[in-house]
């Protein structure tokens, strides 16, 4: 899918007011800025893609509850994710994630609702990775 498409189908979701995308098994390696004009959106599942970064602007989402990364190449995620105030679950499965922003472990940052955080089976730690830095999280 070219970002062309993409950019698309974010104007057609906007326009339609949805509240939960799944965009799953697409093959897109990105996603355009526009994303972060979804306001409405409360569930977003991007499993099963090529993702290897995620835009800024991912962090408008304000009232994203759900958030499923899964089985993406995505080596970094943006500081802007702390912003999620109403993010309550965070699927981070099978990325090559070496560590997480720190606006998500922040005991000050807006991710006050965060109670499931999954990171498995990401790439290995070498010698100059905080260990502690990826965590596997479910509180109540």
């Amino acid at each position: 899918m070219t970002q062309r498409e993409l950019e698309k189908r974010i104007e057609i979701a906007k326009r339609d007011g949805d509240i939960e995308i799944h965009w799953v098994e697409d093959g897109f390696t990105s996603l355009p800025e526009n994303i972060g004009s979804l306001c409405n959106l409360t569930k977003l599942n991007l499993h099963s893609n090529k993702l290897t970064s995620l835009p800024n602007s991912i962090g408008n989402l304000s009232n994203l509850t759900h958030l499923n990364l899964s089985h993406n190449k995505l080596v970094k995620l943006p500081e802007s994710m702390g912003n999620l105030s109403n993010l309550t679950h965070l699927g981070l499965n099978n990325n090559q994630l070496m560590s997480l922003p720190e606006s998500i472990g922040n005991p000050h940052s807006a991710l006050q609702l965060l109670r499931h955080i999954l990171v498995t089976k990401t790439r290995q730690f070498d010698d100059t990775t905080d260990r502690n830095s990826l965590i596997a999280v479910t509180q109540n």
